[in-house]
């Protein structure tokens, strides 16, 4: 809606600059036959003319472009003739603060909830591979139902039932080098999420600042622009 605006708008405005042009075109012309002007002044407002002219070009096939667009946009044939008004438009400015811009940045934007989730995931991969070093404990039991059961002396010729249970220990100390070098490798992995999440959190800042700094500019750019309308 707004490119096809503008558009609008610099059409209209380029059709007053040909209409003026065309103006003082007639009136140099009219000078220079009752010799208040020369044959170069008028060859000047020509060649402004023929500029206000192809800007006028320009600007009119440029509305029919964001013409095209627009209906596009709104999913409508794109040879429909579509219209907006035209009228002074009255903007409110905000005014946020930069601290609060950020901390809604770094709070809501997707890629660094992701790198929180890969740097979770990469300090449980350390976790894990750590846990090599250290040995496993098993617990184990079990029943046993035989006719006869041997566990029981003497044997008869019956159904009994034993119960079993244990503890296991494993360590293995001859793994040690390769959990350390699954430890280590882990390890810089993790570092390198953390550094790439800081280096994101740093263009984020960057971004966002310059789009505040380029908001402050364009609030003032529209004030000053507002303060010569007024005073045309």
């Amino acid at each position: 809606y707004w490119s096809f605006y503008k558009a609008k708008l610099i059409k209209k405005i380029s059709d007053e600059n040909v209409s003026m042009s065309e103006l003082h075109v007639a009136d140099t012309r009219n000078f220079m036959n009752n010799g208040l002007a020369t044959r170069s002044d008028l060859l000047k407002l020509e060649v402004q003319l023929s500029n206000a002219k192809l800007q006028f070009l320009e600007a009119s096939n440029n509305l029919e472009l964001s013409k095209i667009t627009f209906n596009k946009t709104l999913g409508i044939p794109l040879e429909t003739k579509s219209e907006i008004e035209i009228s002074n438009q009255e903007f409110t400015f905000a005014s946020p603060d930069l601290k609060q811009l950020l901390n809604e940045a770094f709070n809501n934007r997707s890629e660094l909830k992701s790198s929180a989730y890969r740097i979770k995931s990469f300090e449980s991969n350390v976790t894990a591979a750590k846990s090599g070093y250290y040995p496993y404990v098993y617990l184990g039991a079990g029943y046993n139902l035989a006719n006869p059961n041997s566990r029981i002396q003497p044997q008869v010729n019956r159904f009994d039932g034993t119960w079993d249970a244990g503890i296991f220990l494993s360590w293995d100390f001859w793994n040690w080098g390769s959990t350390s070098a699954q430890v280590i490798q882990n390890e810089q992995t993790l570092i390198q999420g953390k550094l790439s999440r800081a280096q994101l959190m740093e263009s984020i800042e960057l971004e966002v600042n310059q789009n505040y700094l380029n908001l402050n500019f364009l609030k003032e750019k529209a004030e000053v622009s507002n303060l010569t309308k007024g005073q045309s």
